[in-house]
């Protein structure tokens, strides 16, 4: 049973101005608080839910404020923090795809220079400049996306990790297009999608769009991958629901009824106005895309 303690003036908390650890939010007098029985963290009730009503493998609560004591809470909360779920990018493996062609220009350079069919010193610079493309590459793809209760960890190449914390985020947006006709008055259009006649065809991969205080971020996710973690992404954005803002943009019908169902508080778009929403504007049939 999840109990929860309203904050009183005299309120050992405040008098240690805590901080909500999910939200980064003070904690008020008048706050409704949920107190792990374990470790002694105080949440407020919508960072409880997130949580999904669990925290350091147990479900305990207290049903009194503790006596106040000094915590480390964000040295102890980096230690308990536990994994919601982790999905490769849609542009994890595309090094591969750059590789390639770089690496077949570079071998048929490398075999006419040792041969003298070239004799041109500097081309062997031009060689070393394409074997280092794909690690160039490599290095700024995102590999992989992983959330944990309280942060996002964005995986780049050679095992470097970026951490956004969700006390910086202020929304959270995703779209997922399977693909659909949209027919304009003319052919002038401004698209990164395909164009036939006067119909624009669309389809976009999974992207979560982080809104933060400092910082947009754009994940894109494979559709197999999102289909095999798919109950795990919907959890996640009912639990995130409760803290920040969702906003879903898609045409997937079935997609949709999940969210009506399981994450209630999310703003839903449809169609053409969701794809307005989430890359940009439309002007008179030109189309813009971020």
């Amino acid at each position: 049973m999840t109990n929860s303690i309203t904050i009183l003036s005299n309120s050992p908390i405040l008098q240690e101005n805590r901080q909500d650890p999910i939200t980064g939010d003070l904690i008020k007098e008048g706050n409704k608080v949920v107190i792990c029985a374990s470790c002694k963290s105080a949440f407020l009730e919508g960072s409880w839910k997130y949580l999904g009503e669990k925290h350091c493998n147990q479900i305990e609560t207290l049903s009194q404020v503790p006596a106040r004591q000094s915590f480390k809470f964000v040295k102890k909360l980096k230690k308990l923090e536990q994994v919601i779920f982790s999905a490769e990018s849609y542009g994890g493996n595309t090094t591969l795809i750059v590789a390639v062609p770089t690496g077949i220009i570079s071998f048929i350079l490398s075999i006419l220079l040792v041969l003298n069919v070239i004799n041109i010193v500097w081309l062997w610079g031009v060689v070393a400049g394409l074997i280092s493309i794909p690690f160039i590459f490599n290095a700024f793809q995102t590999k992989e996306v992983e959330v944990k209760e309280t942060a996002i960890y964005v995986k780049k190449g050679f095992g470097r990790k970026k951490r956004y914390p969700i006390s910086q985020l202020d929304k959270i947006d995703f779209t997922f297009f399977n693909g659909f006709d949209h027919e304009i008055n003319h052919d002038r259009s401004r698209i990164k999608n395909s164009l036939i006649g006067n119909e624009i065809t669309i389809s976009t991969p999974p992207t979560i769009r982080l809104g933060g205080v400092w910082f947009p971020l754009h994940l894109r996710l494979s559709e197999y991958d999102f289909n095999k973690n798919r109950e795990k992404f919907i959890e996640f954005f009912s639990k995130i629901s409760n803290i920040l803002p969702v906003n879903l943009s898609t045409d997937d019908d079935e997609l949709i009824k999940e969210f009506e169902v399981k994450v209630p508080k999310a703003t839903i778009r449809k169609d053409l106005e969701g794809l307005r929403y989430f890359y940009g504007n439309f002007y008179k049939g030109e189309i813009y895309l971020g």
